[in-house]
This record gives C-alpha cells, structure tokens and sequence, in this order.
C-alpha cells in the first residue's frame, strides 16, 4: 500500500483525481462556473439552493472539486488553487448544520473565526471516506472532524477537545456498528429468491463505490474482509473437517496485526505533528486557518477591536505558515495524508469484520438464512476484489 504505484500519495492522488474527472466528463452534468465572474455567497459558489437537501451540496462539491482539483507543478510540488480552497470552505460551512445556521443568520461576519481544515485534507481524508457511507459509516476521525467543526472548537481548546473525544469515540462507534450491521443485512437479504437480480444490484453498488480517490484501498479492505469472515463461518458451519478454518484465522490474525502496527504507529505521528503546531500564539497550524472567503465582497458587520484581532491573527498566520517552505508543506501534507489512510483502513477493516460476524452468527434468523448471508458475503467480497483487479 505505500508504494501507491510507485508515486507519493499526494502524486497518487492527483493523478486518481484526474482520472475520475476524465470519466465524469464522458458524461458531465456536473454544475459549471464561470470563474470570472464574483460570487455573493457560498451557496452560489456550489450552485445550490438554501433550502436545497444535502445530497446536492454533497454531489455538487464533488463534482466541482474534481474540476478544480490543484494540479502537481514542476518540482514534485501540489499547487493548491483559489477555486478549490473556496470550494472546500464553502462545503465546511454549508454541510454543517450549527455553521449552516450561523451563516444563514449571520453571513460572513458569523463564521469569520470557524476553523476551516485544509481542503486536500478534507477533500482526501474526510470526504471521500463520507461517500462509502452505506458500506463504512462515518470514519472515527470523521466523526472527530464532524464534532470538531459543527460545534466550532476554538484552537486553544484543541487539547481539552481531543480529551473529551476520547471518552465519547467508543459510544459513536457501538452506535455506528448497529446501524451498518442493519444495511449490511439489507443488502444481503435482498432479492432472496433471485440471485442473479441480487447480483446486478452489488455491481451497480460497487461501480458507483469504485470511482473515487483511495477507492481502491477501501474496496480492498471491505472486499478482503467479507471474503475472509464468510470463509471463517462456512468451514466452521458447513464443511466437514474445517480444514481450511485455521489457515484462513492465521490470514485474518496477520491482517490485524499488520494493521494495528500501522494504527499506533499513524496515530503517533499525527499526534506528535498536533503537538508541533501548538500553542496557536507561538506557531500557526498549516493545517488550519479561519473562514476567509469573499470577505472584500459582501458587507461585513463587525466592531473595530473583532477586526483589529482578525488583522492580527492573519497576519500571524501568514507570517509562520508563509515561512514554511513549499517542500516542508507538502511534505507534511503527505504524511499526513498517508497517516490518515492507514488509521482509517484499521478503523475500516475492525469495523466491517465485528459487523459482518454479527450478521452471519444472529440468531433471529434460522440457519438457513445465515448460511445465504456467508455465501452472498463471500461472493460480495470476491466481486469487489475483482472490480479493483486484486
């Protein structure tokens, strides 16, 4: 998985990204923009309307970050675009629903000290993880990420934040393995008496899933993990002698192993990356900053102490991250990057195996039912690993 076909992930990325925009455009009803022309309001800038549901906001701001996605420059280097930095911003006010409110009420003046995530972060590590909702939930760093923006946690409070997340991260999980427990028994137990029906209903499920920028290493992480658990409960259920039962334990024991070394070690290293950054009076976080879009555009209400702070804080700002050097940014941005992929393939992979043996062991179903579930598992896995070529 670190080779990511011999390039750095930011590289990969890009050239994914590019990719998916070529398909998109075989058949573009994606929103265009003239660039040109000024925006009054993010709503505009997604092309979407106020009372409009989430999942336009969510197609639209795909759609038109991959139009806008930075492209790589001479010396290995990602050059980031206004366009995909408003962009991103906008997505991080609107989808939120306590920032929604406060814009709506407020306007720009509302949201000027909200901390906006580093759009190749955001678009990359929380996003793109939010599209395989149905398959994966909301990741647990993009709950942490969701908690953090919606209720607006000021940068000093980072510290006491990620204490009380903590304490609350093992109840949103239980919650969130209920919940993909109930879709996964959907989707197993649909069209019971018509396989080939059920089988044409997963490949559209598993192209639409397929086309997206760490597609690749979520599918193989699901795909490996229905496969190996139906395995398990099939030589254990069905076949006499369970021969193979060990071999594929010892396969699912490695994977988890290997996978939990990966965790430590990335979670270590974001962490240690948090605490470089901290306090906010001495150094300013390149992975942070506050809402600053169309400020010279609308009208903006505030008291003369507000603005000399917020001249202050930018100024700060630009200073430290501007004395960052391009190579350093990227470099960061990279391992960050990777670090977020490894953590949330653990988190993914622990995730879909609990669930999935739930699923093939509940007992209010009778066992012929069970063992229908392990087959279409097994064979789900199998189609998905297939699709990416694994």
């Amino acid at each position: 998985m670190s080779t990511f076909n011999g390039k750095d992930i930011i590289s990969y990325l890009e050239e994914k990204n590019d990719n998916v925009l070529d398909d998109y455009n075989e058949d573009d009803n994606s929103p265009d923009m003239d660039t040109d022309d000024p925006v009054e309001s993010y709503y505009d800038l997604l092309n979407v309307d106020k009372y409009g549901d989430l999942s336009e906001l969510k197609n639209n701001f795909y759609n038109l970050s991959l139009k806008y996605y930075p492209k790589m420059k001479s010396g290995k280097l990602l050059e980031l675009n206004k366009k995909f930095e408003e962009l991103s911003e906008a997505y991080q006010i609107l989808s939120y629903k306590i920032r929604k409110e406060i814009y709506d009420n407020e306007g720009i003046s509302g949201i000027e000290k909200m901390n906006i995530i580093h759009p190749l972060l955001y678009f990359n590590g929380i996003f793109i993880f939010d599209m395989m909702y149905q398959y994966i939930g909301t990741t647990e760093i993009g709950y942490i990420i969701k908690i953090f923006l919606e209720n607006n946690i000021s940068s000093e409070n980072i510290p006491s934040f990620r204490e009380e997340m903590n304490e609350n991260i093992m109840e949103y999980q239980i919650k969130r393995e209920e919940e993909l427990t109930e879709l996964l028994k959907k989707r197993l137990d649909l069209h019971m008496d018509n396989d080939e029906q059920w089988k044409n209903v997963m490949e559209n499920e598993i192209n639409l899933l397929s086309n997206k920028s760490f597609s690749n290493f979520i599918l193989e992480s699901i795909g490996w993990t229905y496969q190996n658990v139906a395995n398990i409960y099939l030589e254990e259920i069905e076949n006499v002698g369970k021969i193979y039962r060990g071999i594929y334990m010892f396969q699912a024991n490695k994977r988890i192993n290997k996978n939990e070394e990966m965790f430590d070690n990335s979670r270590n290293h974001i962490h240690s990356l948090i605490n470089s950054f901290y306090p906010y009076n001495e150094q300013i976080n390149p992975f942070l900053k506050r809402a600053q879009y169309n400020r010279t555009n609308v009208e903006c209400i505030t008291s003369n102490r507000e603005n000399k702070m917020n001249s202050e804080y930018d100024a700060l700002y630009n200073e430290n991250v501007n004395n960052i050097s391009d190579k350093v940014k990227y470099n960061l941005l990279n391992d960050l990057l990777i670090s977020i992929l490894y953590i949330n393939v653990y988190d993914i992979e622990e995730t879909v195996r609990n669930i999935a043996e739930v699923v093939l062991r509940d007992n209010d179903v009778n066992v012929n039912t069970r063992s229908k579930r392990a087959h279409r598992m097994r064979l789900l896995g199998s189609m998905i690993l297939q699709k990416i070529n694994v």
